[in-house]
């Protein structure tokens, strides 16, 4: 596939998240989820989420170059620090959440209606995995197999 129409693909894909992102209610998203507390004083919640989705395909990420891509976003300086003190587990719920209205969106394109209709349902499965910190390891042994592995 040529750069070009990789690139214009790309393009329409960010304008489409972009587009069903505005049609979401971020901040009642996250006050629900615990994340946000009381009204944005520096950066909009848009401008927040639509840094996080730009930092996704980042290999490798530091606190300095996430805060420099979510302050680039929301046209402000924003300091690692600052980014620190927000990262807490209540992002988790959040950016699930987001997720999860992301995905019931699509079950309302007409777009993809006739190409769902064949099935009875679609399940969506997340195989996410979360380490447990070593002195849980004794109390949740978790799945092992013959090796202990």
């Amino acid at each position: 596939m040529p750069s070009s129409i990789l690139a214009s693909s790309l393009v329409d894909h960010l304008h489409s998240i972009r587009q069903a992102l505005g049609r979401l209610d971020l901040g009642a998203l996250a006050r629900q989820s615990g994340f946000l507390i009381r009204s944005p004083r520096k950066i909009p919640m848009p401008k927040f989420v639509q840094a996080l989705l730009a930092l996704a395909s980042e290999p490798l990420l530091s606190l300095e170059r996430a805060a420099s891509v979510i302050g680039l976003a929301a046209g402000t300086s924003y300091s690692k620090q600052a980014l620190h003190k927000r990262l807490s587990q209540p992002i988790e719920g959040f950016v699930a959440q987001i997720a999860v209205a992301l995905f019931s969106q699509l079950g309302q394109s007409r777009a993809l209606q006739p190409a769902l209709q064949c099935f009875p349902r679609v399940l969506l499965h997340d195989s996410t995995t979360i380490a447990l910190p070593t002195h849980l390891a004794a109390i949740f042994p978790g799945s092992a197999n013959q090796c202990a592995a």
